[in-house]
């Protein structure tokens, strides 16, 4: 089985007068500011320095209309909208749940994140560096307590992914030094996957309105002025874009897992903690959430930022890392905020999921603050965390890479354990769900000395540099280095430095379709801009609640006892980004100002 398809994509965007368009921005933009399709303003400069205005917002970056994509690959990646889960499971398994699964698998390998990890990775990059040494240090605290019979707090045992797996058009036969358009003929369309995210993925929340958007403006101007019949029927081209709600029902899904083990030690009104970046520009995709899980969930959410986790009162004699703390042999997590201090006696807010908008990348642990102390802490907490160190650490790009090798998808999805437990036993792989993965992998090399594949990317790198990118272990964009860029990048590096980054072979997207793309904050006196020629980046959401299976028998070593087969406790499908950019930018990230949020109409 592959993901490829046969496909004629549309001339677009279709044509529309001066009125026309003028009449379409305004209403747009009216719509992105009554529905919350919005952003902060950039910082300016008071008397207290440079600060993000919190009174006053700016749309967020969205196209005009929805942007063409092969029906049969968008429904290989994320499932069809309306097909019931049973007859989506009987026709084969989508890209979502084979890669939910797959990434929940790799991070309960404590053997194969050593290997890619602990014995590569975090030997060049300080980050990772730090990251694996929070994993080892609570995955010591665990064994030590299994071996003293003590069982594991459900945050100990428990992963949650919030999971995006982003994907690019791939036109193979189509020579990226040549012009010619993709549309209005028949071309072989590939998906090929970017990366996939496991910590921090965004705007689940803000592409479900630009969806919402899309549909309201195919209504208001009577299917867009029948300018495009791809665009005359909503309910058949236009899917439905549930990412807020499947984002928010793993955080739930969490948050009750937490609530049933306490077993009614649990104290008044257990929250959802976001722990966020300061001076955040898009607080809006995640206040949603957090009113999603209040409206839908009964569920209420406190937000910090790892400062204010660390330097708010704390109760005497806790352990305590600033305003948050552990409390019990539990290690339940307790914080106190200004306005929530004097809940449970004094003792703060007990804490039953800890969703990370921050922490992914270096810029979020300042060399001289806390915040190393303050994820440490929570990691050790009996709080559910989205992600743990080591699904965060199971995201990065080396194992994205490996994962690519000869033989590592057999062994996670063929060879895994059976389990007699129907939570574990229902699942179960073909070969041809592996084909299926394989067929999005572009190529992927690693960089070292000590083996072949290493020797052949090095070469590759520096023979070759325009076929690549260059792709380092982080997150959050603008961290890439391509095409001629590369040669040069690489000598500048310290010997072994090469060892932090992966080769992967560039994309090559179909040409010719375009957009009108409304940039953040664009006026309508400014009006679209028409691109002629864009990308789309297609991510595709999907939870986990994922664990080890049954209990272990006690002759089992220590050192096997946090690797068995896989619980999935919960498990959602459903949602998507579009981001959608010109063709003379690189980089595809939305909050760093590269793209701008679109939504599908199914060709």
């Amino acid at each position: 089985m592959t993901d490829s398809a046969s496909v004629v994509l549309p001339a677009w965007p279709p044509a529309f007068s001066e009125d026309q368009l003028r009449a379409l921005a305004s209403a747009s933009t009216d719509y992105a500011l009554a529905h919350g399709l919005v952003y902060r303003p950039v910082a300016v400069t008071s008397f207290q320095g440079r600060k993000v205005p919190t009174d006053s917002v700016i749309h967020a970056p969205f196209s005009l209309l929805p942007s063409p994509f092969p029906r049969s690959l968008f429904e290989r990646a994320h499932g069809a909208a309306d097909r019931k889960q049973e007859e989506s499971q009987s026709r084969g398994h989508s890209l979502a749940a084979l890669y939910a699964h797959l990434y929940a698998r790799v991070t309960l390998d404590h053997d194969f994140l050593e290997r890619v990890i602990g014995a590569n990775v975090a030997k060049v990059d300080e980050f990772q560096g730090k990251l694996w040494e929070i994993y080892l240090q609570v995955r010591k605290e665990q064994q030590e307590a299994l071996q003293a019979g003590t069982p594991l707090s459900i945050g100990q045992r428990l992963h949650l992914g919030l999971f995006r797996s982003d994907y690019l058009l791939h036109a193979p036969d189509d020579d990226p030094d040549q012009a010619e358009s993709s549309v209005g003929s028949r071309r072989n369309l590939e998906l090929k996957q970017v990366e996939f995210n496991t910590i921090s993925a965004s705007f689940g929340s803000l592409s479900s309105r630009v969806s919402e958007l899309h549909r309201h403006t195919h209504t208001a101007t009577t299917a867009f002025w029948g300018a495009a019949d791809e665009l005359r029927s909503a309910e058949r081209t236009l899917p439905s874009n549930k990412a807020l709600q499947t984002l928010a029902g793993g955080l739930a899904a969490a948050h009750r897992a937490y609530i049933e083990a306490q077993q009614g030690s649990a104290t008044e009104a257990p929250a959802v903690l976001f722990v966020v970046q300061p001076e955040e520009r898009n607080a809006f995709d995640q206040r949603w959430l957090e009113y999603e899980l209040s409206s839908t969930h009964q569920i209420r959410v406190l937000r910090a930022t790892f400062d204010e986790l660390s330097s708010a009162a704390s109760p005497a004699g806790s352990q305590t890392q600033g305003g948050a703390s552990l409390q019990g042999e539990a290690r339940k997590l307790f914080v106190r905020l200004p306005g929530f201090s004097a809940a449970n006696g004094g003792r703060g807010v007990e804490i039953s999921v800890v969703y990370l908008r921050a922490g992914y990348g270096p810029d979020d642990y300042p060399e001289h603050g806390t915040a190393w102390d303050v994820r440490h802490m929570l990691e050790r907490s009996a709080a559910i965390k989205c992600p743990t160190v080591a699904l965060q650490l199971a995201g990065a790009k080396k194992v994205q890479q490996v994962l690519a090798e000869p033989g590592v998808l057999e062994k996670f999805l063929l060879e895994a354990p059976a389990s007699s437990d129907d939570r574990t036993s229902h699942v179960r792989f073909t070969s041809q769900d592996v084909d299926l993965l394989r067929s999005t992998f572009s190529g992927l090399w690693p960089l070292d000395n000590r083996s072949d594949l290493g020797r052949e990317g090095i070469r590759l790198a520096r023979a070759e540099p325009e076929r690549f990118v260059l792709k380092p272990q982080r997150e959050g964009g603008g961290n890439n280095v391509y095409r001629r860029d590369i040669p040069e990048f690489l000598d500048k590096l310290p010997v072994g430095g090469e060892e932090g980054y992966i080769l992967m072979e560039i994309i090559k997207p179909p040409k010719g379709v375009g957009n009108y793309l409304m940039r953040a904050g664009a006026s309508n006196e400014e009006g679209p801009k028409l691109a002629r020629d864009v990308i789309s980046e297609l991510g595709v959401y999907s939870t986990a609640l994922f664990g080890p299976g049954s209990e272990p028998e006690p002759a089992v070593k220590s050192s096997q006892r946090l690797g068995h087969e896989l619980e999935m406790v919960h498990e959602g499908y459903g949602g998507y980004l579009l981001r959608t950019k010109g063709r003379d930018s690189d980089e595809g990230g939305v909050a760093v100002g590269y793209s701008v949020i679109d939504s599908i109409v199914l060709v």
